[in-house]
């Protein structure tokens, strides 16, 4: 169903923030290190690149908006900074260390995920919600009495909710615009992760996705201590109730960036594994095919709007464009390594 139509080889020190597709499938931009990659792909070449600026060590937590004319960064010192996707000229900067970034779909709005003195007894997350055009924070959403920082944030495609989760997966989801709890789970007895061992299973919150009756299901892959599977559960992430579980997987999932990725409508879903890409039909609940060729594990992935490209990252390996309709094309040995 699917064939690699691009392999982008990547060099081992520039390490992956982000990968974002264009709605219409044509563009591609790697967020890395110290700098902004963006691919053609209806020729495989690289269309322009620029380098981020402000912190030679490196930035993190760099996405693309929603509108595709500008990307944020987050640098070393605390900065948030904004750059004009297509220039690379920086447009502005402001305040705003933070341990995770999203926008809201139509990019008119930023969450920042910020760590309060995590490993005290007055540990707190907070996470503004900003005006991106003006940088006026809007309102703060708290997680009480939390050991980590935030792993990931992830609005759901219609827009209607926040959901975040910790690194010792404690996972709330907020009606944001009013500020409502709407879930928790994942909740443990005391702020500290050292009690998450004595967890049965251990949920990893992946992708949000808003079905067309405006239910709201999320990815979660499931660790089982006591058998040591790893299943993959979709939620309704409102009621936290298990749909439904897909077959024991391969994946992986003790890691901070999510690797699982579904279309916004939710019929489709992509899972990383240690070295290969599982498909399914969310619909039928069937998998659909195995997607083979990295030599590592996953570590990233993306899916179109239409679900008929996926890109994914494998750490010091490379990026692969998967299309449906595609045909086999390794480019490595067409495209110079950028350094």
């Amino acid at each position: 169903m699917f064939q690699c139509l691009y392999t982008f080889d990547e060099p081992d020190e520039e390490y992956l923030n982000s990968l974002s597709l264009s709605p219409d499938g044509i563009l591609l931009v790697g967020c890395f290190h110290n700098l902004v990659k963006v691919w053609d792909l209806t020729t495989g070449n690289i269309n322009h690149s620029f380098e981020l600026r402000g912190d030679r060590y490196g930035h993190s937590n760099t996405l693309v908006n929603p509108d595709w004319k500008t990307i944020i960064s987050n640098d070393r010192y605390g900065n948030l900074r904004t750059y004009d996707l297509w220039t690379g000229e920086e447009v502005f900067c402001f305040q705003g260390e933070n341990s995770a970034l999203a926008f809201s779909p139509d990019g008119k709005v930023l969450f920042s995920a910020t760590s309060k003195a995590h490993h005290s007894s007055n540990a707190r997350i907070e996470i503004n919600v900003i005006e991106f055009s003006t940088g006026q924070l809007l309102r703060t959403l708290l997680f009480a009495n939390v050991y980590l920082p935030v792993r990931c944030l992830l609005p759901s495609p219609d827009g209607s909710i926040l959901a975040a989760q910790t690194f010792d997966l404690l996972t709330q989801v907020w009606d944001w615009q009013n500020g409502q709890v709407i879930s928790v789970f994942n909740a443990l007895p005391t702020s500290s992760s050292l009690h998450l061992g004595n967890c049965v299973c251990r949920h990893w919150l992946d992708a949000v996705a808003t079905r067309p009756n405006s239910q709201i299901i999320a990815a979660v892959a499931q660790r089982d201590k006591l058998n040591e599977q790893t299943t993959v559960g979709i939620w309704d992430i409102q009621t936290t109730e298990t749909l439904y579980t897909l077959g024991i997987s391969q994946r992986e999932p003790h890691s901070g960036m999510p690797h699982s990725a579904m279309t916004p409508d939710g019929s489709l879903l992509a899972v990383g594994n240690i070295n290969s890409i599982e498909i399914w039909d969310l619909e039928s609940r069937q998998q659909l095919c195995v997607l083979d060729g990295h030599q590592s594990r996953i570590d990233y992935l993306t899916i179109s709007l239409d679900g008929k490209i996926i890109i994914s990252h494998a750490s010091g390996d490379s990026i692969k464009v998967w299309h449906s309709n595609g045909t086999c094309c390794d480019l490595t040995t067409v495209l110079p390594q950028i350094n």
